[in-house]
């Protein structure tokens, strides 16, 4: 089975089992529920390989209204997709920062031994 059969069959799993439990509790639906629902009803799916592709721009904000929306409504549902997106954001930041630290004087030649060391 392709892994995008995988993960659409994962996603409708999902999206089935949160209905089922917003239903248990009556009057009691989160607007996380909500807006999964009004997302999953305006947008077209889209899959894991498209989202990592645009992942960067989605960080970067240089997406058009449409493929933005699409890719919001797929972290909604898709928790790796959710994750490699937290862990893009966190290298922006850490990255991005501009700080830097001194390393230690012969923290380069000790580094190298222990390295040998594990050969």
């Amino acid at each position: 089975m392709p892994w995008q059969a995988v993960c659409a069959t994962l996603r409708a799993q999902s999206i089935r089992l949160k209905d089922r439990l917003a239903r248990k509790v009556p009057g009691r639906r989160s607007k996380r529920a909500a807006k999964e629902r009004e997302l999953r009803m305006t947008t077209i799916d889209i899959s894991c390989r498209d989202v990592w592709r645009e992942i960067s721009s989605y960080v970067d904000g240089d997406l058009g209204p449409e493929l933005k929306a699409r890719m919001e409504a797929h972290f909604l549902t898709c928790t790796h997709c959710t994750a490699v997106l937290n862990g893009t954001r966190n290298e922006v930041r850490l990255i991005g920062d501009g700080l830097g630290f001194e390393l230690q004087s012969g923290f380069s030649k000790r580094l190298r031994r222990r390295l040998k060391v594990w050969r």
